[in-house]
């Protein structure tokens, strides 16, 4: 324990003030009180950690692929305030946020050019810290307009081997491009977590990220079967290919299970049978999936304060928030009432 403490003890306050930064309920609600986009942006210059990135910003001009990207820029900003208190044994984990966050850069550069999208991404914003730890020229990939632009200039990277086999194969699609990503980063970190970490550190990692690739598998047998009626090949071949606690067996009947509410039932004897318990007041599987992921991060970072686990449930809420913002933001844009807002945002504060 005291160890812990003064290997984390500076980072765990530099966390302790940065998690107070993060909206509160109230925050949320007023938000949801806002009637204009460019209401939204003077609002969020009233935070210190999105007033630096909006301070310059017009929200007149501003679409909302631009405000998503400013967004976005605070959690790397967020990153490389907290690198900047970790020791060189901890930096070694942070390969794993370096190359998540990477990853949905990436994504994001690739859907600009499905979608036929230019965004003027200004990579100044993001921390000298996540530019040095990226593998990819962010600045280059930006101005990327084609699939073929892109690969030339992920060429030298690992990502190339990835997804060039895709354009070679003739993928047209923007899913398939963005599930090779994720199963990469899954493989990834995996394998990294071992390498790096020890004792209760690595257990709760595993925990964390195991649950985390269960719940993925389970939501997406789940939708194939509800909204997508596709084949049990289709399903298996759309899998992480890791497991933490389903065996194979209990994964062979959930995929061949003959509807969504099946494969519910075959949960209900196994060791995910929160999942039932938890669908008992709701119907929406993705806001379960948050439920149970916040309440394992939650207990980690409780567990031991003084860890990797405290890193990493900040960086969760704080994911958690630019999510909630962007779904507000949509709501606004739409015209949805307060009280309509509300109901998606504030329900996972």
């Amino acid at each position: 324990m005291l160890k812990d403490l003064l290997s984390y003890g500076s980072m765990t306050t530099k966390i302790r003030s940065m998690k107070s930064n993060l909206i509160k309920t109230e925050g949320y609600y007023e938000i949801a009180s806002l009637s204009s986009v460019g209401e939204f942006i003077n609002y969020l210059k009233n935070y210190p950690s999105y007033e630096a990135a909006f301070k310059n910003a017009d929200e007149s001009r501003m679409h909302r692929g631009d405000i998503e990207l400013y967004l976005n820029m605070t959690l790397y900003q967020d990153y490389g305030k907290i690198y900047a208190f970790a020791k060189p044994t901890q930096r070694k984990f942070f390969k794993i946020y370096a190359k998540r966050y990477e990853i949905v850069l990436v994504k994001g550069f690739l859907r600009q050019i499905f979608d036929h999208r230019t965004i003027a991404y200004d990579v100044s914003l993001f921390s000298e810290r996540f530019k040095k730890a990226s593998a990819v020229d962010l600045a280059a990939l930006s101005k990327c307009r084609s699939i073929e632009e892109f690969l030339q200039t992920i060429k030298d990277s690992e990502y190339f081997p990835i997804l060039n086999v895709l354009w070679e194969a003739g993928v047209k699609t923007l899913f398939d491009y963005e599930f090779a990503l994720d199963i990469y980063f899954f493989k990834y970190l995996w394998k990294l977590k071992d390498k790096t970490l020890k004792s209760h550190e690595l257990a709760s990692m595993t925990k964390i990220y195991g649950y985390e690739i269960d719940l993925l598998n389970i939501i997406w047998i789940y939708r194939s079967k509800k909204y997508y009626k596709v084949d049990a090949a289709s399903i298996y071949k759309n899998l992480i290919p890791i497991t933490y606690k389903i065996k194979p067996d209990l994964l062979s009947k959930l995929i061949e299970s003959e509807s969504p509410d099946e494969s519910l039932k075959i949960l209900s004897d196994s060791y995910y049978v929160k999942i039932i318990e938890r669908m008992e007041n709701t119907s929406d599987i993705e806001w379960v999936y948050f439920l149970i992921m916040d309440d394992v991060q939650r207990k980690a970072a409780k567990e031991y304060p003084y860890s990797i686990a405290t890193i990493h449930y900040y960086l969760y809420l704080k994911t958690e928030e630019l999510n909630k913002l962007t779904t507000a933001l949509e709501c606004i844009r739409y015209g949805l009432s307060p009280a309509e807002i509300a109901q998606y945002i504030v329900k996972a504060t």
